[in-house]
């Protein structure tokens, strides 16, 4: 795969693939994340938008990635690209990952990863940047807070702040039942009501009086209808 950047042709190499079965292509070269979408000819529904693109780089908050230019797709070439229209790839800085899966991690680190996620809402509340498919594989446990990463189904929404709360808590809360094996849909449904707040004011208040176990494991071992989860390795 070639790119285009700073004037310069480079080559993406066959063992700077990321594996990822979605619809684009991903490539780490020096810690730069490169997302490249599958036939740019073609505009999927799930494409970022450049406007919303164009808000998020402008932002600075430990709980969202880093993102840094946008390509656009010419005679084979992904060619760096601020002023298109449809965004056919984009960069992003590496993000590193914790050896440890976040249930195991001290309760500190939730704690801290939701007030950081509640920064970032409250920014794409007053800008009305809707979050759309959050889930687990959307997120990366990271050295310092949960990052959210993948905002390709972002949209415009004036009425944002309606849905926003409720899809933060999803990042959350999907991510620790597949960490824990949770399956069952209702069982899910049930993880994250525990969480859900509907006012953002109070929500950190509110976590803090909930979860006051060790870890998020510890949390969840203490729920009786999810025994039958237990026996789950680490």
């Amino acid at each position: 795969m070639k790119i285009k950047e700073n004037g310069q042709i480079v080559t993406l190499k066959k063992d700077e693939l990321i594996p990822d079965p979605s619809i684009s292509d991903l490539y780490n070269k020096n810690n730069k994340i490169y997302k490249l979408f599958y036939n740019p000819e073609y505009n999927y529904p799930s494409r970022l938008d450049k406007e919303v693109f164009d808000f998020l780089k402008d932002t600075n908050f430990k709980a969202f990635m880093n993102l840094d230019k946008t390509f656009s797709y010419k005679n084979g070439v992904y060619v760096e690209n601020d002023n298109c229209e449809v965004i056919d790839g984009y960069s992003y800085d590496y993000i590193e990952r914790q050896d440890t899966k976040m249930i195991d991690l001290p309760m500190g680190y939730t704690l801290r990863s939701m007030g950081e996620l509640v920064r970032f809402v409250q920014y794409l509340n007053q800008s009305g940047i809707a979050i759309v498919d959050p889930h687990s594989k959307n997120c990366i446990v990271g050295k310092d807070n949960l990052v959210i990463i993948d905002p390709d189904y972002f949209e415009l929404d004036n009425y944002a702040f309606e849905r926003n709360l409720n899809e933060m808590n999803s990042y959350l809360s999907d991510l620790w039942c597949d960490e824990y094996g949770i399956k069952d849909l209702y069982d899910r449904q049930y993880v994250h009501k525990l969480f859900y707040n509907e006012n953002i004011d109070s929500y950190l208040y509110k976590m803090n009086l909930l979860l006051d176990e060790e870890t998020p494991r510890e949390f969840l071992d203490g729920i009786k209808r999810l025994n039958k989860y237990k026996t789950i390795k680490k």
